[in-house]
């Protein structure tokens, strides 16, 4: 490695930064149309300088070179950037405004360049240190991401342009005949509710054994195979068991049957086929236990290159907080804010399971108080779904307690434990007519 680079002076422009200072002092205005900060201009003076400048600008008060000074001399600053004279050459850089938005935008990413240097710099340093490997790409990696995600504020759009980019969407949805959300592949639910949405965090929550995971990788599994690339985090099964499980219901061959090891020639031969179905569904499974919410975002942003359309979770009291230190209640708060973020950073769906407290067995349904753990889940999460069914019994109920943006209500389903499937009932002859089905209530 050639050290000599290290010894370089970082990346800047000097002469950007005085007429970006310099077109401020000619319309303070400019303030306004730009997103720089204090931190972003490479020579201390010039940093001075604006910060001075902004304060003066929020506080309403004259800027211009005369006051600027007087607000220097005042502060002890003003021998901090180089005194009257260079305040003067400042002053005079630029004769007109017009160019400081380029200005800008030089500055700012001679500033994120600075801050990649940064970033790597200290990657560097603590490979050659003792520090685990995982541990430098998790630092490199969170770095980066923020200067990425830091850098761009695009977050204050006008109503107009919101206006305009919604009425685009859907209309591009309704001319193709598609739902506006992602399809899940049970019908009656995707009618009524419209699917996943791009951005939301949906919470699938149920008791042990009542089948979430099965009903989460049914819908990983028709997404998958309609060409949408499916992340499933499992933090309880292996991946072997997933794929068992998903290849037995596929098949109609008993899960048992298999663990038990008592199939005949038809059900081997209908399991090898489904096997090789599934093997080519666009679903990548991570199952180690250890993971962390930061684990699942890296993971995701890795695929969304290769067309990530959902995220499964399974399930959120198994994923490891960053700071073990934290009382559970706080850790748990922390995940379920780290999962909502990631499904609004990436605008996907994130299908996240969710354990109940044993209040919910005393119940005949389950409902918001039963979540585990922490109420942040409830107020994270876009939709609360709750898988709800008798032991030993076939029928079964979905029931949407909370739905940011729609209705909510029980839709009614089967559960047929040979192949661990859900199904819905066939809808009656009408179009969309899941009347029969669906029972809304009021939030």
């Amino acid at each position: 490695m050639n050290i000599e680079i290290l010894d370089r002076l970082p990346p800047s422009s000097t002469e950007a930064e005085k007429n970006l200072l310099g077109s401020i002092l000619l319309d303070p205005r400019v303030l306004d149309e730009i997103a720089i900060g204090p931190e972003d201009f490479y020579a201390e003076a010039h940093g001075v300088l604006f910060q001075h400048l902004r304060r003066m600008h929020r506080d309403g008060k004259a800027t211009d070179s005369t006051t600027l000074l007087d607000h220097l001399t005042i502060s002890g600053d003003l021998e901090r950037i180089g005194g009257p004279d260079y305040l003067r050459e400042v002053a005079q850089s630029v004769p007109y405004v017009v160019n400081a938005p380029h200005y800008a935008q030089i500055v700012r990413e001679k500033a994120k360049l600075r801050s990649i240097i940064n970033v790597c710099t200290t990657g560097l340093q603590a490979a050659y240190g003792n520090d685990k490997a995982d541990d430098v790409l998790n630092t490199l990696e969170a770095g980066l991401s923020f200067i990425s995600t830091e850098a761009a504020d695009n977050a204050t759009s006008s109503a107009l342009d919101v206006s305009i980019d919604a009425v685009e969407r859907i209309d591009g949805m309704l001319d193709r005949n598609q739902h506006i959300g992602l399809t899940t592949g049970m019908e009656n639910f995707d009618s009524v509710f419209g699917g996943l949405f791009d951005g939301e965090l949906n919470i699938l929550a149920a008791r042990p054994g009542i089948g979430k995971t099965s009903l989460a990788l049914q819908i990983a599994q028709y997404i998958a195979g309609r060409g949408g690339t499916v992340l499933f985090v499992s933090l309880e099964m292996a991946a072997r068991e997933l794929m068992t499980r998903l290849a037995c219901t596929v098949s109609g061959v008993s899960g048992q049957r298999v663990r038990n090891g008592q199939l005949v020639e038809w059900e081997r031969e209908r399991l090898s086929k489904a096997f090789n179905e599934v093997g080519n569904l666009l679903l990548y499974i991570r199952d180690s236990s250890a993971s962390t919410v930061y684990d699942v975002r890296r993971e995701a942003r890795r695929l969304v290159k290769k067309g990530l359309r959902l995220v499964v979770v399974d399930y959120l009291q198994l994923l490891q907080p960053e700071d073990r230190r934290q009382p559970r209640l706080e850790q748990v708060t922390t995940i379920s804010k780290g999962l909502k973020n990631l499904a609004r950073e990436l605008d996907l769906p994130v299908l996240c399971c969710c354990q109940l407290n044993r209040e919910a067995e005393k119940n005949d349904r389950p409902s918001l108080h039963h979540l585990r753990e922490s109420g942040s889940i409830e107020q994270d999460a876009d939709v609360v779904m709750f898988l709800n069914r008798q032991r030993q019994t076939s029928e079964a109920e979905l029931i949407v307690s909370k739905n940011r943006n729609g209705k909510c209500g029980v839709l009614k389903l089967s559960w047929e434990a040979t192949t661990t499937k859900y199904t819905t009932t066939t809808p009656s002859p009408a179009s969309n007519q899941y009347a029969g089905d669906f029972e809304e209530f009021q939030r």
